[in-house]
């Protein structure tokens, strides 16, 4: 009940602007990412450890309590991710170790960012996480992808105002550290389906993350943008 008042509250403060309150109340990292990290003891850093899926095959299992229809919305987000790249989406066979579980059983949006070994997670909430858009966003993160808004040159692209982030949520829009992650080359992209909206982690329903270089509204669940796509096939390159 608190949540539902939350999200109806913030619902009225933001006033048709894009959001996702869903993608932020599992409090993980960044809000809705479970990451594996490595403790570098030469340089006394953790950082993240991103792994990849091997042959570009995510085997996967749909949790028991999906309807059809929510079934269909799952497969119909792996099909737009198959269109344009080599990865593929399998249901898991008894042979298969590592694999995804899809599920709608907690609170939120959030996945486990790459291939943790065994069996993850992507939880989607169905009261806010079962569109198209929001599960492309789940299954990217599943794929390695993470928020440009946390990349490590944000500042020349970005401007994140800390004095509207909820106190307890100011961690989730730290930058990564330089060589932290991978971004294969890729500029900073303000279209990516992996952008936070400009009222992520708001406390009081202003702005938190505001383009530096483009009149754009961040935050769109709509379709994969031109560079998540070439960044997708950079990090899983047909063979």
């Amino acid at each position: 009940m608190k949540n539902f008042l939350i999200l109806v509250l913030w619902a009225t403060l933001t006033n048709g602007v894009i959001y996702h309150p869903y993608e932020e109340i599992g409090r993980l990292e960044q809000g809705d990412l479970l990451v594996k990290t490595i403790v570098d003891d030469s340089k006394g850093t953790v950082r993240t450890n991103v792994v990849f899926w091997s042959e570009s095959t995510v085997p996967y299992v749909l949790g028991t309590g999906l309807t059809t229809n929510q079934k269909f919305s799952v497969r119909f987000a792996m099909d737009a991710i198959e269109h344009v790249s080599c990865v593929r989406f399998v249901p898991r066979a008894i042979t298969d170790s590592n694999y995804v579980s899809i599920t709608m059983e907690q609170s939120g949006c959030w996945a486990a960012l790459g291939m943790h070994g065994g069996r993850q997670q992507i939880n989607l909430d169905p009261r806010g996480c079962m569109d198209t858009g929001s599960i492309l966003h789940q299954l990217m993160h599943t794929l390695g992808f993470t928020h440009p808004s946390n990349r490590a040159d944000r500042d020349l692209y970005v401007e994140v105002n800390t004095d509207n982030v909820k106190e307890w949520e100011q961690k989730n829009m730290e930058k990564s550290a330089v060589g932290e992650i991978d971004d294969f080359g890729m500029t900073y992209d303000y279209e990516s389906i992996m952008h936070r909206s400009e009222l992520a982690f708001t406390v009081n329903g202003k702005p938190t993350i505001l383009p530096l270089h483009a009149n754009i509204e961040l935050g769109q669940r709509d379709r994969l943008s031109h560079m998540d796509i070439k960044k997708l096939n950079k990090m899983y390159p047909c063979v």
